[in-house]
C-alpha cells in the first residue's frame, strides 16, 4: 500500500507499519522545523549572541552580498530615502505633531528648520 510522505508528498511503500516519511532526509527535515517552532525565543537569543561574537564575520559576508546584489542595494536606499522624505513632509505639513518639544513656527518653515527636521526624523 502506497502513502504519501509528510513532507514532500511523494508516494512510497512503507517498510516498518508507523513510518510517515519516505526518506531520513524528510524526518530530520521535519523534526528541524518542529525544534525550530517550540523554541523561537531559545535561538532568536544564540543568534543575537553569535553575531555579536562574530560582527567582522557579518561585516564581511554584507560587504560581499552588496558588490555582488547593488540593483537591490540600490532600491532598499531609494524606499529609505522615498520614507524619509515623506515624513519630512509630514512634519513641515503639521509641525505641532512632529514638534511637540518646539514653539509652533510661525509662518512657513524655512530651509533651516527644514534642515533641522529632516535631521532629527531621519
Amino acid at each position: 500500500m502506497k502513502i504519501k510522505c509528510e513532507s514532500c508528498g511523494r508516494e512510497f511503500i512503507r517498510i516498518k507499519h508507523n513510518q510517515r516519511f519516505c526518506c531520513p532526509k524528510c524526518r530530520t527535515k521535519v523534526a528541524g522545523e518542529r525544534y525550530r517552532q517550540k523554541n523561537k525565543e531559545k535561538l532568536k537569543e544564540y543568534n543575537q549572541k553569535y553575531r555579536q561574537k562574530n560582527k567582522e564575520k557579518f561585516r564581511e559576508y554584507t560587504k560581499k552580498w552588496c558588490l555582488k546584489n547593488p540593483e537591490k542595494v540600490k532600491a532598499k536606499a531609494k524606499r529609505y530615502k522615498d520614507f524619509g522624505n515623506e515624513v519630512l513632509n509630514q512634519a513641515i505639513k503639521h509641525p505641532r505633531k512632529f514638534l511637540g518639544k518646539y514653539k509652533k513656527p510661525k509662518g512657513k518653515i524655512g530651509v533651516y528648520k527644514k534642515e533641522r527636521l529632516h535631521e532629527e526624523f531621519l
